[in-house]
């Protein structure tokens, strides 16, 4: 939102990214959204509801949000990661959209681990893609905790540059 501090002796206002946004009409991409502090998300759902903000802080300022200006949410299961917290269904109803995306196909996560970690055995990654997906099946089956994501796979083929694969799996 903001925050008041010190500049060349004097107090002043900030703004933060929701007031950035609001005022030139960008969107704002709240990333993991479920992990913010209350505050923010009751200072979300006003200005997602009525397109407004006021800012007691900085002297009571009303800000009105510009052409172009939405919130977009992203967030991870809370279930899968800890710091986040389920959703409150008032947040969630203020969306317009809910969009619930899944891992890729073996084939495009195969060439997006290679793209992203540099590591180029084609058939040591689609071999970890593979196990990946068997933990992910078994996480759907209630039989795991957590899967493993693509950035798990990335971190693990990045490892491969230095260690052996039972050093970099550990």
């Amino acid at each position: 939102i903001g925050t008041r501090t010190l500049r060349d002796g004097n107090v002043e206002w900030v703004n933060g990214l929701l007031v950035d946004a609001m005022e030139n009409g960008y969107p704002l991409n709240a990333e993991e959204i479920n992990g913010a502090r209350e505050n923010v998300l009751i200072a979300l759902n006003m200005v997602m509801d009525t397109g407004m903000l006021t800012l007691g802080e900085d002297g009571g300022r009303v800000v009105r949000a510009a052409p172009g200006f939405m919130v977009i949410g992203t967030m991870n299961p809370p279930e899968d990661y800890a710091g986040v917290n389920d959703m409150n269904q008032a947040t969630r109803d203020r969306f317009t959209f809910n969009l619930t995306f899944d891992y890729l196909p073996e084939e495009q996560e195969v060439q997006v681990v290679m793209a992203q970690s540099g590591f180029q055995d084609e058939d040591t990654v689609r071999s970890l893609v593979r196990v990946a997906n068997d933990l992910r099946r078994l996480k759907k089956e209630g039989q795991m905790e957590t899967d493993t994501s693509t950035r798990t796979l990335v971190q693990v083929c990045d490892d491969l540059g230095d260690l052996s694969l039972t050093e970099a799996l550990q």
